[in-house]
This record gives C-alpha cells, sequence and structure tokens, in this order.
C-alpha cells in the first residue's frame, strides 16, 4: 500500500519553493516513481527501467492518472530549460517526462527543490536535484504552463514499497524534512510530525550549480559568437566579467559599498529586453545586485556609461528569474551612472 503525505499550509503563504528529502531504504523495490515527491500536476523521483535516473513528470488535467478517462486536454506544458545531458520524451498525450541518468543508492538520502513562478495567468516551474557527494544542485528542467497562475499547491511525498516492505518501514524515515519558501523568501516547515525551529530551514544555493564548468564553456563560445556576428563589440574581460566603456565619466569611481543611482537597459543575449528604466533614474545600494554588477560598475565614474556582458554564473545561474530570463542565461546591460552616495 503507498505511504504518501499530502502538506497542507494555507494558501495565502504563496509558496514559490518546495523542498524535500527521500532517503532509499535498503531493499527498495524501486521501479518507476515508486519514491517521489511533488505538487498536483508536477512529479519529481526515482526511476530504475532497466538504467537508475533522476525523472520528472509534468502531468496535464487528464493523464495516465486517470487512465479510464477518454477525454484527453491539449497538453500546455512548454519547456523554456532542459539542464545539461537531461532527456526530454513524451510519454503520453499530456505528459511530458524528463531524465537524468544517475547511480542512487540504496540507504541514501536526497534532496529536491520545485520552484514555481507565477505571471499573470501562467506558471513557470523548475525542477532541481541536489547530489550529496559533490553537494551541488543539478537543474533538471524548467516548464511553462499558460493555463495555471498558481503559486504551489497540493504538495506531497510518496513512497509505493513492495509487499515484504508495507509493514515494517516508518514513513517519517523515508520521507522527510518537507519545506516550503514563500514570497517573501521565509521559510515554513511542513513537518507533520515534530516540526523543526525555522532556523533549521534549508540552505539553497543555487549558484552551487553541478554543470557550471560545461555551461561556463558554452557561455563563452556564446560570446565570442556574437561578437563574430557583430551583434556585440569585442569586451574587455575582468573576473568573468565583459565590459565595453560607451562614455567615460568626469565624476569619481564608484564604490562596491555605494549606493548607485542609474539609468539602465537590461537584456539576454539574443537582445531581448527584460528590463530598462524610463524616464526617471532607479537607486539601490550597489552589494545587494548580482555578482556581475558588483564587478563591473565600479569600473565606471559618474556620468559614464558601461556595457556589462555577465555570464549565467555571475547573474542568476540556474535560477528562473522572471519569465523573460531563464536559467543559464547571460545578461547584457547598458548602465549611466547619474550619482552615488
Amino acid at each position: 500500500m503507498p505511504l504518501r503525505i499530502n502538506y497542507a499550509f494555507d494558501d495565502s503563504l504563496k509558496a514559490t519553493s518546495f523542498y524535500c528529502e527521500i532517503t532509499i531504504p535498503k531493499s527498495a523495490q524501486v521501479g518507476d516513481h515508486h519514491i517521489s515527491c511533488g505538487l498536483s500536476n508536477v512529479l519529481l523521483g526515482f526511476s530504475n527501467k532497466g538504467t537508475k535516473s533522476i525523472v520528472c513528470s509534468f502531468y496535464g488535467e487528464n493523464s495516465s492518472k486517470d487512465s479510464t478517462s477518454k477525454k484527453w486536454n491539449t497538453p500546455r506544458w512548454h519547456p523554456f530549460a532542459i539542464g545539461e545531458n537531461v532527456k526530454l520524451a513524451k510519454v503520453e498525450p499530456t505528459v511530458k517526462e524528463v531524465s537524468w541518468n544517475y547511480p542512487f543508492q540504496e540507504d541514501s538520502t536526497y534532496a529536491f527543490l520545485i520552484t514555481a513562478m507565477p505571471d499573470s495567468v501562467e506558471t513557470y516551474y523548475t525542477t532541481y536535484f541536489f547530489e550529496p557527494k559533490i553537494k551541488k544542485w543539478k537543474m533538471l528542467a524548467g516548464f511553462q504552463n499558460p493555463k495555471d497562475g498558481k503559486y504551489l499547491q497540493g504538495l506531497y511525498s510518496l513512497f509505493a514499497p513492495g509487499q515484504a516492505q508495507s509493514n515494517t518501514l516508518k514513513i517519517e524515515s523515508i520521507l522527510k524534512n518537507p519545506w516550503i519558501q514563500t514570497e517573501d523568501k521565509q521559510w515554513h516547515s511542513l513537518a507533520v510530525v515534530n516540526p523543526p525551529d525555522t532556523s533549521l530551514h534549508p540552505i539553497v544555493d543555487l549558484y552551487k550549480n553541478l554543470d557550471s564548468a560545461t555551461q561556463a564553456i558554452k557561455e563563452t563560445q556564446a560570446i565570442k559568437t556574437a561578437v563574430a556576428k557583430g551583434t556585440l563589440k569585442k569586451a574587455n574581460y575582468k573576473d568573468g566579467l565583459y565590459y565595453e566603456i560607451l562614455k567615460e565619466g568626469t565624476g569619481k569611481h564608484v564604490s562596491l559599498t555605494d549606493t548607485v543611482t542609474a539609468l539602465y537597459k537590461g537584456s539576454i543575449l539574443n537582445g531581448e529586453i527584460f528590463d530598462q528604466t524610463e524616464k526617471e533614474p532607479a537607486t539601490f545600494p550597489l552589494n545587494r545586485l548580482i555578482k556581475g554588477w558588483q564587478i563591473g560598475v565600479p569600473l565606471c565614474k559618474v556620468g559614464g556609461k558601461i556595457r556589462l556582458v555577465i555570464p549565467s554564473a555571475l547573474a542568476y545561474s540556474i535560477r528562473t528569474r522572471s519569465s523573460k530570463i531563464p536559467p543559464n542565461s547571460i545578461l547584457v546591460f547598458d548602465i549611466e551612472v547619474v550619482g552615488v552616495k
């Protein structure tokens, strides 16, 4: 009989991240999705159909969860990011699945993360797996659901043991440490029994990226290609950042500890603009911004203008920052420093 925990919490919390840990029991009969976690239409778990793998399935409203249904909805899951060496498959009319070959072990604990970014009537979901030996996160996939527009709901963990195990295992020893993070960046434990103090929440650092070295090579080549095509000018280089002084300023150099007032335009490498100031400049503490700004803006004087080409490792890494900034995005900023204080 399946062992399942449904996690209840107030929808007003606006959950944007779901973190949980799963321990694979000794002699576990891991088949397809027998040990998993997720939400109503997204599943993360283990599969062993000849090859061990981490799988993530995205379900339509009617799918194999209800195999008797004759009504199939139009599949509305659109991938916007697929991780390195992750395979994408359409397994049923309304089900899309990604898998990553990984030799998971019995009597080992693994962590999963699902994030949701609602944007009007659609939601952008991104799924991750934490590799415990290397201690880095693996981005599996990002999928957009245009019919959604909701924060995380219907969260659960599931273990479907073999007959010999069903009476000998305690669910809390397998499906454990569930947390949600809300829109205000606060963590809340979903533990049913003996919830821990909130200070013991998981530390999720998506800059610790399992594929960062491979991604850096790809992005370096992408920037070189853009220069060769003329869409970018050949730039200077500092600490992983590419930059070009567009206009020399006459004031003092910016300091990392400054609060900067600036006009700016931000785009991804293909030129699509995701943010810009309009008539009035924006003001913000420089040391609270992404690393690319922290390195690049101090290269400019007040009154000057600089272009920054920021690889993802110095931007948002494997995070989905917005509907216009998917994981592993190279960002391009034109910044005019108006003042500092």
